[in-house]
């Protein structure tokens, strides 16, 4: 089995930029975020007791709570045959008690199949504060940017 824990850091800068630069106040929740490296690239952004990690795999959301002790990690035992082969089929994702003013997944639903992403990105948006926002990565592989960058259009 290979390394599961992430490096990756950019997390933060990418959707800086998608969401144009909003006010990173309130709660947010990283939906797959493994230990927690949204963190390291907020920097000063985020107030860790604000922040909420889900993961399916217990031994990254260990890591976040020692890494990242002001943060919250829960761990999600749902089935998945990549993370989490040992998992529950379909769990709900679990109740944090919290209302989210930002949920965030960051390349989660390219693991996944579009019904299970339908049903959890409905899951996620029932878990927004009024006014929150959802923003996810994903791959469609029939995206054609010519169709949507003026730039690229035909003259």
């Amino acid at each position: 089995m290979w390394n599961l824990i992430s490096t990756r850091v950019t997390q933060f800068s990418y959707f800086d930029q998608v969401l144009e630069h909003p006010a990173w106040k309130g709660s947010k929740l990283d939906f797959g975020g493994n230990i927690g490296t949204f963190l390291v690239g907020a920097g000063d952004s985020i107030e860790h007791d604000d922040y909420w990690c889900i993961d399916l795999n217990e031994a990254v959301i260990e890591q976040g709570r020692l890494t990242f002790p002001r943060g919250h990690f829960v761990h999600y035992n749902r089935y998945n045959s990549q993370f989490n082969p040992n998992g529950v089929r379909d769990l709900r994702i679990p109740n944090c008690g919290v209302k989210f003013d930002m949920i965030l997944a960051f390349s989660v639903f390219t693991h996944i199949d579009r019904v299970e992403m339908l049903e959890l990105v409905g899951s996620l948006r029932s878990m927004l504060a009024p006014e929150g926002v959802l923003a996810f990565t994903f791959c469609d592989p029939r995206y054609d940017r010519s169709l949507s960058d003026i730039r690229l259009k035909p003259h």
